[in-house]
Parts: structure tokens; C-alpha cells; sequence
């Protein structure tokens, strides 16, 4: 058998080569990636005996993973392929998307991370400056490139220019890697977020990334975090009675019909969202806390949990201070809506303390 690893693209193929002089493609993928393609296609030269045609067959065991830095080291044994769940790892509550390795200085990422900043916009939009924008981009750009991700940053998209930076996501090879995280941070309505020029549908961003127009992320977690209003109303929050410890809590959502795609907002529908022109918005910098203080920690938590704890300390701890009676003393409760399919770990592989 013969093994080809192909530069730039990452793709593998094993040819195998027996005594009827004939040639057969095995497998075809990527070692970095958690499935390869078993291919019964025969290649034959002018004059190669055809009777092997009938019994041409390949075992799934031959196709697997190979380790990134250990291509084909003696030591190699191919782990489970993991599009094949077994009965228990179906109903599995502690299965979690594969992790895989990084190495930024050879270029090798955990996936891409697109980061729209939003800034500017045309007056015909009636959307004012958003100051303090930049601290939110500085440091999600920084954490996702700790976390391994290959952060491309844009600043000021247009309508035009966003549509297709979505739809060129969309058609790039994610075989690699073993997600996609975008954040938009912008101005927006229910339903809508921003560009430069006028609004752009948050239907038609995720959309963009279902299984049917990107295939290489299917089965992969796909994370958008926007933050932008969903509307214009104020929440003036409730007083928690004295005698309890107990508070109600009620989740808005709305779950998308596309399956591995989580989508979490700075607010709920119809609500503003808080930004402070100095120091970035409420939303964005308790997400990144918290995502620091899990990279940091003895024990990773997945992505669900931490969007829990940052809605409890967005609610709990941030009240505006506008100066106006109108605005003073609001607050702010964040939204997500999921349809993964396992526990989604950005911080690290699940770990005991």
C-alpha cells in the first residue's frame, strides 16, 4: 500500500497495489479530520485483468485517523472513527465534540474565527457610532487565538461585502478543523443585525453554514455570538422578595432547524443591549472572563455551562448608569438557543480538577 499526503491540502489516499497488476484507491480524507471517505472506485491501465472487480472491498477499520505529528510512525493504531456512534454513545450525556490539536506557529488551527466589528455607519441608517466596539474585538481576538482559532478580523462591512464573506466561509475546506466560531458585533433589531449600509438577516448569516451549503462542518459545532440590540426596550428588572432564594427564571428561544449550531445573543428579543463607550460591551467582556478563568482552571467546563454562568453574572451584576431617569438601573439578560449534539469544549479537552 502506498500512502500519499498531499501539501497544503491535508488530504491523505492510500492506493493499494496487489498481483493483478491492479490499482485501488482505499481511503481519501484528512488526518486531521475525525472521518475519511472509504472509496470502491478501481483504476485500471490499458491491459490490467479486470477479475478482481467482482470481490473489491474495503474494510472500515482501514480507514482512521492518523495522529497530526505522527503520520506513519511504527506506534500508530487507528482509533474509533467517530461518525460511527454506538447504541451507548448515543445516549451518552458526557459525549463531546473531538478536539483537535493545534500548532498557530505551523499554521495548524482548531478552526476559523471570523470577527465583524461594526463601528460606523452610514446616516441613513440612523444607527449612531458604537464606542468602546474595539475593546470587544481586542479581546476576543486575543482569546480565540489562545484558544487556537484563526482569527480574520473585518472592520466596517457593508451589506455587500458581508454576504459574501459568509457565503466564502461557507464554500472554504473546514475538513481540518474541528469547528467555526463567528462574532458579530454590531447594532441590530429582532432579527436583523447590521452592516455598515443597512441590515443584514441573522437568518441568512447561520444559514449560510447548514449541512446542505457546508458540507466539511457537518457534525461539527458551528458558535455565533452577536452582540447587537434586538430591540428597543429597556428591562427595569424585579425586585427578589426577601423571604426566597429561588428566582424564576425564563428562557426565550428559538431553536433552529439546522442541527450543531449554537447561537447566542447579547439580549433577548426586543430588548436593548448594554454597551459601555469605555470599556466594551457587557455581554462580550463577561464572556470573555469567563472563557479565560475555564482556560486557566483545573477543570474545562463546556460551552452551554459558560454561557450560563455569563447570563447569571450579566443579570446579577451590570445596571446602567446613563444619568438618565428613563435608562438608570437597567439590566440586561442574555439568550442562546442550541442545537448541538454533544458537549462543546472551547477551553480544552474535559479534565478532572
Amino acid at each position: 500500500m502506498i500512502c500519499v499526503l498531499i501539501p497544503r491540502t491535508g488530504v491523505l489516499i492510500a492506493i493499494h497495489y496487489n498481483f493483478t497488476d491492479s490499482l485501488r484507491l482505499l481511503i481519501v480524507g484528512c488526518p486531521f479530520e475525525r472521518r475519511f471517505m472509504v472509496m470502491g472506485n478501481v483504476f485500471q491501465a490499458p491491459g490490467m485483468k479486470q477479475s478482481f472487480v467482482e470481490d473489491a472491498h474495503v474494510h472500515t477499520s482501514d480507514a482512521a485517523v492518523i495522529r497530526r505529528r505522527n503520520y506513519f510512525s511504527k506506534d500508530y493504531s487507528p482509533p474509533t472513527v467517530v461518525w460511527k456512534l454506538s447504541a451507548h454513545d448515543v445516549y451518552d450525556p458526557d459525549l463531546y465534540y473531538p478536539i483537535y490539536e493545534t500548532n498557530p506557529a505551523k499554521r495548524i488551527y482548531r478552526g476559523q474565527c471570523f470577527l465583524i466589528n461594526q463601528r460606523d455607519f452610514l446616516p441613513e441608517t440612523g444607527q449612531a457610532c458604537r464606542y468602546g466596539t474595539d475593546k470587544d474585538a481586542d479581546r476576543v481576538e486575543r482569546l480565540f487565538k489562545r484558544l487556537g482559532y484563526h482569527v480574520q478580523r473585518y472592520f466596517n462591512v457593508n451589506q455587500a461585502m458581508m454576504q459574501r464573506l459568509f457565503h466564502e466561509a461557507s464554500t472554504l475546506d473546514h475538513s481540518c478543523f474541528d469547528s467555526f466560531v463567528c462574532f458579530i458585533l454590531s447594532h441590530g433589531e429582532n432579527g436583523m443585525i447590521y452592516a455598515t449600509d443597512g441590515p443584514v438577516s441573522v437568518e441568512a448569516v447561520v444559514s449560510c453554514f447548514r449541512g446542505d451549503r457546508c458540507p466539511t462542518l457537518i457534525g461539527k459545532p458551528k458558535l455565533f455570538f452577536l452582540q447587537a440590540c434586538r430591540g428597543t426596550r429597556f428591562d427595569e428588572g424585579v425586585s427578589l422578595p426577601l423571604k426566597t432564594d429561588a428566582l424564576e427564571e425564563i428562557l426565550v428561544t428559538k431553536l433552529p432547524s439546522e442541527s450543531d449550531i449554537l447561537l447566542a445573543h447579547s439580549t433577548v428579543p426586543g430588548y436593548f443591549a448594554w454597551r459601555n463607550s469605555a470599556s466594551g460591551s457587557w455581554f462580550i467582556q463577561e464572556l470573555c472572563k469567563i472563557l479565560e478563568d475555564d482556560l486557566t482552571g483545573k477543570q474545562a467546563h463546556d460551552i452551554l455551562t459558560l454561557l450560563t454562568v455569563v447570563a447569571r453574572c450579566v443579570a446579577y451584576q451590570y445596571r446602567s448608569n446613563t444619568g438618565r431617569p428613563d435608562s438608570r438601573s437597567m439590566v440586561q439578560m442574555t439568550d442562546f438557543s442550541s442545537t448541538l449534539t454533544r458537549r462543546m469544549f472551547l477551553t480544552g479537552s474535559p479534565r478532572c480538577p
